[in-house]
This record gives C-alpha cells, sequence and structure tokens, in this order.
C-alpha cells in the first residue's frame, strides 16, 4: 500500500482528471463585442501632458483630463462586468453627455486662459511706433537679404528687446524680413517680453489640443458603444416578431 500511494504522489486523481478534461460552459457567456475598447489611449491621460511647468493653464488642463479619463475609466469597467448592456446603455447616457459638457466647459476656460495670455504678451510687445522703432527697421531692411537673419540672432543674443519689439511689432514688410525669419524674431520676442504670459499660452495650447482630442474620442467611442448595446434588444425584439406564431 505504501509503495501505491507513493506512485500516486503528483498525479491526478479521477475526478481532478475528470475536471480538466470537461467542456467549459459557454451557454451564459456573452458573445465578444470586437468594437468594444477596453482602454483609454495613452494620449489622453493627464501624464501625457507631461511635466507640471507651473502654469495655471497646464494644472487646469491636467484636472480636465483626469476627470474624463476617471469617467471614461469607470464605464469600461462597469460595462465589461456587466452582462445586460441594453439596461447599461439607459444608465449611462446620461452621465456620458454629462461628462461631455463639463469637459466642454474646461475647454472653454482654457480658450479664456490662452486669450488672455496673448492679450498680456501683446501689450508687452506694443504697437512699435516710435523714432527708435523705425530706425531699426531701417538699419535691418537696408542690409542684404542674407544678412539679416544675423542681425536678428545677434539682437537676440545680447537681449536688445527694444529693437526686437521694433521688429515683432509691424509686419514684416516694414523691416524686409522673410516669413520664416519674422515668426522667429516674434516667437522670441514674446518669450522675452513676457515669459509667464508666453508659458501659459504655449501650456494652454497643448493643453487644450489634447483635452479636444480626448473628449472627441470619449464621445465618438461611448457614442458607438450605446449604439451598439441598445442593438441588443432591438434584435431580440426583431427575432421575436419574426419567429413563426405556435
Amino acid at each position: 500500500m505504501q509503495d501505491y500511494l507513493e506512485a500516486q504522489k503528483g498525479q491526478p486523481t479521477p475526478l481532478t482528471d475528470a475536471m480538466r478534461k470537461r467542456r467549459p460552459a459557454t451557454e451564459h457567456v456573452r458573445p465578444a463585442d470586437p468594437l468594444f475598447r477596453n482602454n483609454i489611449p495613452a494620449d489622453f491621460h493627464p501624464h501625457a501632458l507631461g511635466t507640471d511647468d507651473g502654469t495655471v493653464a497646464y494644472s487646469k488642463g491636467h484636472q480636465a483630463l483626469e476627470a474624463l479619463c476617471n469617467v471614461h475609466a469607470k464605464l469600461i469597467d462597469t460595462a465589461i462586468k456587466v452582462t445586460n448592456r441594453a439596461e447599461l446603455a439607459k444608465q449611462v447616457e446620461g452621465v456620458v453627455l454629462k461628462t461631455i459638457k463639463s469637459a466642454r466647459t474646461e475647454l472653454d476656460g482654457l480658450d479664456r486662459q490662452i486669450a488672455h495670455a496673448e492679450s498680456e504678451i501683446a501689450t508687452s510687445i506694443g504697437s512699435g511706433v516710435g523714432q527708435l522703432a523705425q530706425e531699426v527697421r531701417s538699419i535691418v531692411r537696408s542690409a542684404k537679404p542674407g544678412e539679416r537673419g544675423s542681425i536678428v540672432r545677434g539682437l537676440i543674443a545680447s537681449g536688445d528687446l527694444d529693437s526686437l519689439k521694433a521688429l515683432a511689432a509691424v509686419p514684416p514688410l516694414l523691416s524686409g524680413l522673410d516669413d520664416e525669419t519674422y515668426r522667429f524674431v516674434r516667437d522670441e520676442t514674446q518669450r522675452l517680453a513676457n515669459p509667464k504670459a508666453y508659458a501659459e499660452r504655449e501650456s494652454g495650447t497643448k493643453a487644450r489640443a489634447r483635452l479636444d482630442r480626448a473628449i472627441t474620442d470619449f464621445d465618438e467611442a461611448m457614442a458607438g458603444n450605446i449604439r451598439r448595446w441598445r442593438q441588443t434588444d432591438d434584435q431580440i425584439m426583431a427575432d421575436m416578431l419574426k419567429a413563426p406564431a405556435p
């Protein structure tokens, strides 16, 4: 007997062997939904904004993305757990609409933040009028086209903000700068003239674009889910009506 017990160690019993070979019960398994996405793209997570740069715009964008992401994740988790998705569609539609409305309100807030920063930057640069401004533009305009870029880079390197403002505040036609050089000098002048407002505008613009894409993704994903989940009941009713009378 002892020899028999030793030989059976590690071997499956008849019961466990039968359990392993049994056919899985699949009659109650919900059909797979190939269009249901059980994750949120990384591009729409709050961390996609990168490191906190200390701006108000970053904080607003991060909070808005976090709120949207949390609701999206909760709806995905719920959809995975429930079996009656047709009923789920009825329950979540209001939540989806409320979430989108709230996110778009945050989007409007970022628009105001960006516009305020733009206004402050414009005030810092000024209008470009005055004798000194005219002289700076005249010097640049009289230089050879290939030398104008070097003049601009020299002004930036020396931090000559007044001269940079003279070039950035007016159309490039008045200074003779080409479009690429003008965009460069204007951006650098804005950054030097008002670093805080410049940072708010740049951070706000990035956060707004990401939040806008996240809202669109959430809206399209949940609208598709709700539409398909509703069709579950619609199909059952259609099949019932097609069935021959007893």
